[in-house]
């Protein structure tokens, strides 16, 4: 599972191989028959070398122990350093940087390519024959300043320039603005002085010596040091930070940075992703643990420690793999060893040297130092029945596993129903639910198995994107991919597992049909969402604008020529030649706006959306299938499709205009919007507010309104279209109570509808009622019942708000992991794996959690609670009128408390309730699941498959479950919400809200 443990000759870790994951799930009962193994043919190879111990060197031998390794580590895998390094596998680290090089590595950086040669050269120094020629013609134009100090005609491309050149050079190139104070003792009345205080104030350069502060204007600049300048300025407009190996878990990602820090995203309810400080050579995430390998070759992990599968034995280790309930290792001499979970024998290791290991589910596989494959642990579908052949790579999955043999050829043995490897030629091989993906030798991702009746199972592995990779790990729901540049990409559900989500400032965003892209305020692209045509994989260098369209995305360079990347099939990723000031994507077209207030457009044209009109224009805005644009005079014309009125404008003139699916809104010049197209109901109320822009939708617009008079700030941002309590954005959980329904958005904002306690984002401020609430910041988890809603921020504070002691917020302050709200209670473990609770009521007793042991969740019911033990087991406490609060035998990996009963999640995802049986709420279901939800007097499961069953009461129709799969189910009192795979809410019973 995450990361293959695996090595290779010569005493590097295979940072990027055999990556492998396979989801914490329950393995089905199947009958004693084996199924047939499945081939893609071809000839075997010997066997491999004996590994040696790790040693984690990097491109670079000689700045292995620099501090700015980080910096040279990711220019490299940037592709920024080509051509420029001293000797192989050789940096010269504190050789003064030439300024050839310095041009080579700045063009690189702020064009993203490599400029064409011309022939030409503006310097009588510079040989037009040297590759790096055009590169200095380049610079030249970024910065005509940067030439030979005692002849203006020279550029002396051989010789090294001071730090203070650099950093005039980079503040040039980048944009940057001197603030005065930068503390250096040295630069008073150096001519470069504000230069440096410019790149000091964003934390680029550092300085030469201490007491008293210096920085050394005229010292040679490194190249280590120009490395670092570089990297620094690159952080503010790098839209990813780099990566040299990603691994794939099951609610979460952990990705080994360049520099050998560990980062990881995602799901946090079991501290999967609280990786510990220092340096990696290689990181796994596993089912809800993680495990990593220091550079002195010692293991951790960290996560859920239930069956000690993150108790790492003390030793030097070549390589680790979490997987879902053990983990293992080798030992530098290729030994292998596991701790976990055994009840299968999967972390009983065979005798013998191995090169890599790779820990499944409920077994583990392993590739012996010669080539062959062995697996150990459960078989019942044959997934531990490897053949006798020789491998380079295997892969353990839940019931089936992989292995690229010798000749290239993937061959899968296991589960009989996940189809036929992929044909073709692979390097590697990764696992997932029930799907495989590989890595074939050009770079390109294939992916198999059976993922009918599972929507966001294929949205993980059935259609994976285009480029080229370079490493891919499969986890349960989702798969990720390294790119070439260092860079991850994820893509499947849950929308968790997209890469690294950090917060950054843009500059401007757009949003496409299902991806979105920004410019940042350093003028670099970011995109996230869809990448099914590469409309996400922006390009290096700096940008003005950004538009998202349907499948493809364009931006505007700083030169004014349009870039477009993503899908082509109708030619809109391919702009014309000149300079442009506006761009907009529509769902398979473009339209740009020239510096000459011409508008062209391109790509499809079957409702003539892209046969823009003559005349000079002020802005253009292309929508699904027609485009508009506002004159000069203030003027709209709009073009295209015009099946529902959305290309007929009405009379007047309008400051901007924005075009939509099927209809258009446009803003007068006084502040009000108007729309035309598609009728959306009444909502043209929202044109009483003074709009400073209006966006239209698909089915809905948002308008940007501003309080008082034209030159008033933004106040706020509404939306109006086709249902009043829709609400757009993806939820990832949802919370019924009895007067409200709470939703979680994936960027951790919440969002509550249905009651009078609070309607609208909590995105900070206060309730309106003079009420605080403290600290502003996103939320992880929220829970609701009655009228008291509760949210833990990533803080671990816990904000509730409603009837919770008569009063309308309380803030309990400290850290804590997950929390849950019940009829008269609100419990949470904190940091220390303790529990406390509070009374959500004035005059019901207090019921009293158990003390002394060690939770790592907790449910709250009616009136009692239970929690689940590190060690799996499940108490329960309060309320036992009905057996509700008797503690369950039997190991549990979740629980959940009702009304008058509860429910337990066995390890092998069978489910047990117990307590209050008058409707049958009680009732153990038949088969395999992977989440329970105790309602008021009913239940319901999540299956494996993403069916959700309910059972028990039904007088409101809350067990009357609809058609589809679900990724998520929370029964209520009256009430079930399910949340689909494509982040939609659905709910039924009493009361039902649809959240969007």
């Amino acid at each position: 599972m995450g990361l293959a443990a695996s090595m290779k000759a010569g005493g590097v870790p295979a940072l990027v191989a055999g990556l492998v994951l396979v989801p914490l799930l329950a393995v089905d009962a199947v009958s004693p028959a084996q199924a047939d193994a499945q081939e893609v043919g071809g000839e075997q190879e010997p066997g491999v070398e004996q590994p040696a111990a790790p040693v984690f060197v990097g491109p670079y031998t000689d700045v292995v122990g620099d501090g700015n390794r980080a910096a040279v580590f990711t220019l490299h895998d940037l592709g920024v350093l080509e051509g420029t390094a001293c000797g192989e596998n050789t940096f010269c680290a504190d050789e003064p940087v030439k300024r050839w090089e310095a041009a080579v590595w700045l063009v690189r950086v702020v064009d993203g390519e490599d400029p064409a040669a011309t022939g030409t050269s503006t310097f009588g120094d510079v040989d037009v024959r040297q590759w790096w020629a055009p590169f200095v013609e380049r610079l030249a134009e970024l910065d005509a300043s940067f030439r030979c100090e005692s002849d203006t005609a020279r550029f002396c491309p051989e010789d090294s320039m001071s730090r203070a050149d650099a950093a005039a050079l980079l503040e040039t190139v980048f944009g940057l603005h001197y603030v005065p104070s930068s503390g250096f003792t040295d630069i008073a009345g150096h001519p470069h002085a504000s230069s440096i205080g410019s790149l000091a104030s964003e934390g680029i350069v550092d300085g030469c010596g201490e007491d008293p502060l210096r920085f050394c204007p005229d010292d040679a600049a490194t190249r280590v040091q120009t490395a670092s300048f570089l990297a620094r300025a690159m952080g503010l407009v790098l839209s990813e930070p780099a990566f040299s190996a990603v691994s794939a878990g099951n609610q979460h990602t952990c990705g080994l940075r360049v520099g050998g820090e560990v980062e990881c995203w995602g799901s946090n309810r079991f501290g999967q992703l609280d990786a510990p400080e220092g340096f990696f050579s290689a990181v796994s995430a596993g089912g809800i643990h993680s495990c990593g390998i220091r550079l002195d070759g010692s293991a951790v992990c960290w996560g859920f420690s239930i069956y000690g599968r993150t108790d790492t034995p003390e030793g030097a280790f070549a390589s680790v793999s979490a997987g879902g309930v053990h983990s293992c290792g080798l030992r530098p001499d290729g030994t292998p060893l596991c701790w976990g979970d055994n009840r299968f024998g999967q972390a009983d290791p065979p005798d013998g040297l191995f090169s890599s290991v790779s820990a499944g589910q409920w077994h583990t596989c392993g590739l012996r130092t010669d080539g062959t494959a062995v697996c150990w642990g459960h078989n019942a579908h044959g997934e531990s029945s490897a053949r006798g052949e020789r491998y380079i790579s295997v892969a353990a999955g839940g019931d089936y596993s992989c292995g690229v043999r010798w000749d290239s050829a993937v061959r899968c043995w296991g589960a009989s129903d996940r189809r036929s490897p992929a044909p073709g030629s692979f390097t590697d091989v990764t696992v997932g639910l029930r799907y495989a993906c590989g890595l074939r030798t050009d770079g390109q991702v294939r992916c198999w198995g059976r993922t009918d009746g599972y929507p966001y199972l294929e949205r993980g592995g059935g259609n994976p994107p285009t480029g080229v990779f370079k490493a891919i790990s499969a986890g349960r729901y989702h798969t990720c991919g390294l790119r070439t540049n260092g860079t991850v990409l994820c893509w499947g559900w849950p929308d968790r597992g997209f890469a690294n989500r950090v917060a950054r400032e843009f500059r401007t965003v757009s949003v496409g049909l299902d991806h979105a892209c920004g410019v940042l305020a350093g003028s670099a692209v970011m995109c996230w969402g869809s990448n099914g045509s590469g409309q996400s994989d922006a390009p290096l260098g700096f940008f003005s604008t950004v538009a998202a369209g349907g499948g493809h995305s364009c931006g505007i360079r700083r030169s004014g020529a349009v870039v477009c990347w993503g899908a082509n099939d109708s030619g809109q990723s391919d702009p014309p030649e000149g300079e442009f000031v506006g761009l907009s994507t529509g769902l398979a077209h473009t339209c740009g706006l020239g510096t000459d207030g011409v508008v062209a457009c391109w790509g499809a044209n079957d409702s003539g959306q892209s046969d823009a009109p003559d005349g000079r224009f002020s802005s253009v805005s292309a929508g699904w299938n027609h485009t508009c644009g506002v004159r000069e005079d203030g003027y709209v014309e709009c073009w295209g499709d015009n099946g529902h009125g959305q290309a007929s404008v009405p009379g007047g003139t309008f400051v901007a205009v924005s075009a939509g699916e099927t209809h258009t809104c446009g803003v007068r010049a006084l502040g009000r919007a108007v729309c035309w197209g598609e009728a959306l109901d009444d909502r043209q109320r929202q044109s009483r507010r003074a709009f400073a822009s209006v966006s239209a939708g698909s089915g809905y617009s948002c308008g940007a309104y501003r309080e008082g008079s034209l030159r008033s700030p933004i106040a706020g941002v509404v939306c109006w279209g086709d249902e009043s309590l829709s609400l757009v954005g993806m939820y990832e959980e949802v919370s019924a109570g009895g007067s409200q329904i709470c939703a979680l958005r994936h960027d951790g904002y919440l969002l509550c509808v249905g009651g009078p306690v609070y309607e609208g984002p909590v995105v900070g401020g206060d309730f309106g009622n003079g009420v605080d609430r403290g600290l502003v910041e996103p939320y992880r988890s929220v829970g609701a019942h009655g009228t008291t809603t509760c949210a833990l921020r990533h803080s671990g504070y816990v904000s509730c708000w409603g009837q919770l002691a008569a009063t309308d917020i309380y803030l309990w302050r400290g850290a804590h992991r997950s929390f849950s709200v019940g009829g008269t209670q609100m419990c949470a473990v904190r940091s220390d794996n303790s529990i406390s609770c509070w009374k959500t009521r004035e005059r019901v007793p207090r019921i009293v959690p158990p003390v002394g042991d060690s939770y790592v969740d907790v449910s709250v019911g009616g009136f009692h609670a239970c929690a689940l033990r590190s060690d799996g087991s499940v108490v329960c406490w309060g309320d036992d009128s009905y057996g509700q609060s008797a503690d369950p035998e039997g190991t549990f990996a979740a629980v959940s408390a009702g009304g008058s009963h509860s429910c337990g999640l066995g390890v092998g995802g069978a489910v047990v309730c117990w307590g209050d049986d008058s409707y049958g709420q009680s009732a153990d279901p038949e088969g395999t699941f992977a989440a329970v939800s105790a309602g008021g007097s009913h239940s319901c499961g999540l299956g494996v498959g993403g069916a959700v069953v309910c059972w028990g009461d039904d007088s409101y129709g809350q067990s009357a479950v609809p058609d589809g799969t679900f990724v998520a189910v929370f029964a209520g009192a009256t009430e079930t919400c399910g949340v689909r795979a494509n982040g939609i809410v659905v709910c039924w019973g009493e009361n039902p809200i649809r959240l969007r």
